[in-house]
Order: structure tokens, then C-alpha cells, then sequence
């Protein structure tokens, strides 16, 4: 059985009482009423880095959950640069000149939102002294800056 989070996006293969989703584990059904089939995702008004900070931390200490509207892989999500709350922090192999492995949000104050590993709970944790700290490559902006 797999658990997906809220607001998880997820292709739709088959219509009728029971959708047919595709997960990361295979394919799933679902009862229709349970989901809301849309045509296309529209990506709606940007939120702040403070809010999507702030959302993040109300996941502290539940289990990470692939299923999030941008993209899963460090690798997909690594285009922008900025140091702000809610942006993403790149980390790779290597001292960050090998292959990224990770993505986490800053929380402010040095401090970082992420899941170390599937099955591992959601923390916020100190970005000096932590292993991560020698392997971040770049700080990314998501969301526009509020002013």
C-alpha cells in the first residue's frame, strides 16, 4: 500500500468508480471520490518563501512522502540562485563537485527544512557543522521575494 500527501499531483490512467493513478510504486487505485481529476495544474498565485517555509514546518517529525507540486530530484530543481527563506539548497557528492544528492529549504538563520532520507521524519536543523554544510553547491529561489 502506498501513502501520498496532500495536494500530490499524480497522472490519471484510467476513469470510472475506482481512478487508476501512477505513483513512484506502481500503479494505484483509488476511489473516485477521493481525488479531484483536473485537466491541466495551474501553478496559481506564487507564495512567499516565508509561507512555504512556515508550511513546510508543519510537517516536523512526519515521514517524508514523495508527492510535492515541484520537482522531486535535486538535479530537476537546480536553475536559480538566491539566499531567502523558502529557497531550495542544493548538495552534492564530493564537497559539491560531484553529483547533487539532496534538496532542503531554508528556514532562515542558518537552519534548513528537509527529510534526510525516505522513511526518515521531516526535521529543521542547523546547516553549520552538519554534513551538509560542506556538500551545499547552490541556493536556488522557488517563489518571488516579498517586499
Amino acid at each position: 500500500m502506498s501513502a501520498v500527501s496532500f495536494n500530490t499531483l499524480l497522472p490519471v490512467k484510467e476513469l470510472g468508480e475506482f481512478v487508476r493513478l501512477q505513483t513512484p510504486d506502481g500503479d494505484a487505485m483509488i476511489m473516485a471520490d477521493a481525488v479531484e481529476v483536473v485537466a491541466a495544474y495551474d501553478h496559481g498565485p506564487r507564495e512567499s518563501g516565508l509561507n512555504i517555509a512556515k508550511l513546510g514546518a508543519g510537517f516536523l517529525d512526519l515521514p517524508y512522502l514523495w508527492g510535492v507540486i515541484i520537482s522531486r530530484d535535486a538535479v530537476d530543481q537546480h536553475d536559480q540562485d538566491s539566499w531567502h527563506i523558502g529557497d531550495l539548497l542544493f548538495f552534492a557528492y564530493e564537497e559539491e563537485k560531484g553529483r547533487l544528492h539532496h534538496v532542503g529549504v531554508y528556514y532562515g538563520n542558518g537552519s534548513m527544512l528537509h527529510s534526510p532520507t525516505s522513511g526518515k521524519a521531516i526535521k529543521i536543523i542547523k546547516l553549520a557543522g552538519a554534513k551538509h554544510e560542506a556538500e551545499l553547491c547552490a541556493v536556488c529561489q522557488l517563489v518571488e521575494i516579498e517586499d
